[in-house]
């Protein structure tokens, strides 16, 4: 599935849909919703990494990693983002 379908599809599908998509057979997908979500909230200042694959700390489970800056932990993110969860990782200022 191409990144233009995957985003046609209803929220609650996506969800359904995404803890069964394989991050390197479906890599060009992974790679556009990662690219989605810097254009939507990538502006923020605290945001300083976004990464959409298997989560490095949770086992087998789709998601996108946001790299957030401690001193800067306002970031207003969603839960979900395009059927995948939104997780924050709190990183140092020097990372």
């Amino acid at each position: 599935m191409n990144f233009t379908e995957w985003s046609s599809l209803p929220e609650n599908e996506q969800k359904q849909k995404c803890q069964y998509l394989d991050p390197y057979d479906d890599k060009v997908l992974f790679e556009g919703v990662e690219n989605a979500f810097w254009e939507t909230y990538g502006e923020q200042h605290s945001v300083n990494s976004v990464h959409c694959g298997l989560g490095p700390f949770l086992g087998p489970y789709n998601c996108i990693v946001v790299g957030i800056t401690e001193e800067q932990s306002d970031a207003n993110l969603p839960e979900v983002f395009l059927g995948f969860p939104v997780i924050t990782e709190y990183k140092e200022n020097d990372q």
